[in-house]
C-alpha cells in the first residue's frame, strides 16, 4: 500500500519540493482511518456509495448511539489493513457538539490507538 501523506488539515506535505509518501507503515493505516471517517457519504461523485451517513443518519434527531457506533465501527473493520478492533468507546456532548471516538485497532503493523473528536 502507498498514499500520498497529508496534515491534519488534509494538504498535501512536501519534502524538498516533492510530495511525500506514506507506505507499507502504520501511519499509513492511520491516515486512512481519518480519512474514511471523515469522509460524508455521496462527498465523493465518482464513488458515491462511499463515506459516512453522518446527514443520512448520524445527524438525525432520533437516531440512537448504538446505531452510530455501528456505523464507525463498520468503517473502521472495513479500513485496509486493520484486523479487528481491541476496543472502542464514544461519547457526545450536545453543549460542544463534538461526538468523541476513541478506539485501539490490531492491524498488520501492529495496535493503533486514536482518538478522534467529530463537530456535528
Amino acid at each position: 500500500m502507498a498514499d500520498i501523506k497529508i496534515d491534519e488539515n488534509g494538504e498535501f506535505i512536501f519534502t524538498d519540493n516533492d510530495l511525500t509518501i506514506v507506505r507499507d507503515n502504520r501511519d499509513e493505516i492511520i491516515q486512512e482511518l481519518n480519512i474514511r471517517l471523515g469522509f460524508y457519504y455521496t462527498e465523493w461523485f465518482l464513488n458515491v456509495p462511499k463515506g459516512v451517513p453522518y446527514l443520512e443518519t448520524i445527524l438525525k434527531k432520533g437516531t440512537s448511539l448504538q446505531t452510530v457506533n455501528g456505523i464507525f465501527i463498520r468503517e473502521i473493520n472495513a479500513t485496509e489493513g486493520v484486523n479487528e478492533i481491541l476496543e472502542f468507546t464514544s461519547d457526545f456532548d450536545g453543549e460542544s457538539r463534538v461526538f468523541q471516538l476513541d478506539f485501539k485497532v490490531n492491524t498488520i503493523y501492529g495496535i493503533i490507538e486514536i482518538s478522534r473528536g467529530v463537530t456535528v
